[in-house]
């Protein structure tokens, strides 16, 4: 049956997790070296997808199959409504802050204003704010899929 909840892939989620935790790490670097600003689309497109990934690990934890995660495109918040209506309270777990990290890197993200050129978003988080946001998004994925 397509896009129905399965038994959970706990292999599955970790790869999602482990390949989050790499954009995390490339984001990281970019900040280390005090880059954001001049590769600024570059890096939070590394930020967004790595929350798109750790988010999408904890749903496939609550038995996600992949069809279904295609469903969700790449819409960051359509993945934190659903992940609430799951097995975790994701407003519990992260704070508003995140929440409004989240929320500012959606649209962007989704529309792949990241990824090629156009418009770039009018508003953006704090670098070290979002990759601050990825690094407790990834801490509840761990906890969740362990």
């Amino acid at each position: 049956m397509t896009g129905v909840i399965s038994r959970p892939e706990p292999e599955r989620a970790v790869r999602y997790l482990a390949f989050a935790k790499d954009y995390a790490d490339a984001a990281g670097r970019i900040l280390l070296i005090n880059l954001p600003d001049a590769a600024e689309m570059a890096y939070f497109a590394l930020v967004a997808h790595g929350l798109e990934l750790a988010l999408k690990a904890i749903l496939i934890a609550d038995g996600w199959d992949e069809e279904r995660l295609m469903l969700m495109g790449h819409s960051l918040h359509r993945c934190c409504r659903a992940i609430d209506r799951g097995s975790l309270d994701l407003g519990v777990a992260i704070s508003a802050n995140d929440y409004a990290t989240i929320d500012a890197l959606d649209c962007p993200h989704a529309m792949q204003c990241f990824r090629y050129p156009g418009l770039p978003p009018h508003v953006l988080p704090a670098p070290a704010a979002a990759h601050a946001c990825l690094r407790r998004v990834l801490e509840v994925a761990a906890q969740r899929i362990s």
